[in-house]
C-alpha cells in the first residue's frame, strides 16, 4: 500500500488486491500434568438393629469373681471420600516444521 507521510499523519491508498496463500506447518505441544487425589473425610458409624448379649464361657458355676459375655452390634460405617484430579497445563511449545506439504493443503 503506497502512502505519503505528512507530519504525524500518513495518507494511505488501496491497491488492486492480488490473492495469494502461504502455508506453514507447525508442531504444537502442550505439557499436561494430572495429579489425582482422594481426600478422606470423617467416617460416621450408625448402629443398626438392637444390641445382642451372648453369654461367655464360665469355667466353674460358682465362680463369682468374673463373668464373661460378648456384646454384638451391627453397624453401618459411612466413609466419605472425595475423588478428583488437579490438571495443570504448561506453556505451549511450537516448532516450525517448514512449508506445508502439498497433501497437507486444504
Amino acid at each position: 500500500m503506497p502512502y505519503e507521510e505528512r507530519g504525524n499523519e500518513r495518507e494511505c491508498f488501496d491497491s488492486t488486491p492480488c490473492d495469494r496463500s502461504v502455508c506453514r506447518a507447525f508442531d504444537l505441544s502442550v505439557p499436561v500434568t494430572i495429579t489425582p487425589f482422594a481426600e478422606m473425610q470423617t467416617p460416621d458409624a450408625t448402629c443398626v438393629g438392637e444390641i445382642e448379649i451372648h453369654p461367655g464361657h464360665r469355667p466353674c458355676p460358682g465362680d463369682v469373681r468374673r463373668f464373661e459375655f460378648t456384646i454384638s452390634q451391627k453397624i453401618n460405617v459411612e466413609i466419605p471420600v472425595q475423588f478428583g484430579a488437579e490438571v495443570c497445563f504448561d506453556d505451549v511449545c511450537i516448532e516450525d516444521d517448514g512449508e506445508c506439504e502439498e497433501e497437507d493443503m486444504p
